[in-house]
């Protein structure tokens, strides 16, 4: 054998390979679900006490009043929010970019079949009967109250289109890339597999939305079920935020319609 070749072949040999090709397995999952959860906390934080600053609030306010004062202001919410969807994204694409599997196969950001989303879509219509039967005979859950209350609240201040960018933009990209996106493939490569990965995210995210009364976050977790076994049935991340943010556009467009202010 040609000396050159010999010593390429050893070279190859003896240099340090990649020590990962593919998704996270559970605990590393985990790990980086914490990191990039305080990544956007942190960044998020550091944003509106940097907008306080310049704003210079008054620095007798109480807790109440500052806390007023923040969501008074435009500008201190998006700062927040911007900065810490920024932090939390760029915490995310680090963990993928080590794992060595493109972004568009790990996050799965590839276009859904029509099928999975018409599947899709008539599961979150039935899913949404068992919500609709129990308001009628109980009036409002408090799950809509809350969503009242807060269409109100964005109608009277002016705030209407963050609330909507906030319900059928942000909040589904955000929420989906993460959870349906990054955590699920990560948790169905470990021991938990497809299935044990699929309930593990929905119950996650059920636990997100502490603000509903038991029965919604019920109905929350059965969703969740099902946006879970349309990603691993798809492959596509991208069909779960269309179905969460039509799923959100569609409550706020029940509540504009039969619960208007005044």
């Amino acid at each position: 054998m040609d000396p050159d070749v010999t010593d390429i072949a050893k070279s190859e040999l003896t240099e340090p390979q990649p020590t990962r090709r593919g998704p996270w397995k559970f605990w590393g999952t985990a790990l980086w679900g914490v990191a990039i959860a305080a990544a956007w906390i942190i960044c998020g934080a550091l944003a509106t006490a940097l907008t306080l600053i310049r704003l210079a609030p008054p620095t007798d306010f109480s807790q109440d009043e500052l806390r007023a004062f923040v969501f008074s202001h435009d500008e201190v919410l998006i700062s927040a929010i911007g900065s810490g969807t920024i932090g939390a994204f760029a915490m995310l694409a680090l963990a993928v970019w080590l794992s060595r599997v493109s972004l568009r196969d790990y996050l799965g950001l590839k276009l859904p079949r029509p099928r999975d989303l018409i599947i899709g879509f008539c599961g979150l219509v039935l899913l949404y009967v068992p919500l609709a039967i129990a308001g009628y005979f109980f009036g409002p859950l408090q799950s809509s109250k809350y969503m009242i209350n807060l269409y109100h609240s964005a109608v009277t201040s002016g705030r209407l289109p963050l609330l909507a960018a906030a319900l059928i933009v942000l909040a589904p990209v955000s929420e989906e890339i993460l959870i349906r996106g990054f955590l699920l493939p990560g948790w169905a490569a470990s021991w938990l597999r497809p299935g044990g990965a699929i309930v593990l995210t929905a119950a996650l995210w059920a636990l997100l939305h502490r603000q509903y009364e038991v029965i919604t976050m019920v109905d929350v977790f059965a969703i969740g079920l099902l946006l879970g076994w349309i990603r691993q049935r798809s492959g596509s991340t991208l069909a779960t935020i269309l179905l969460h943010a039509t799923q959100n556009a569609a409550a706020l467009a029940l509540v504009a319609i039969f619960y208007p202010p005044g």
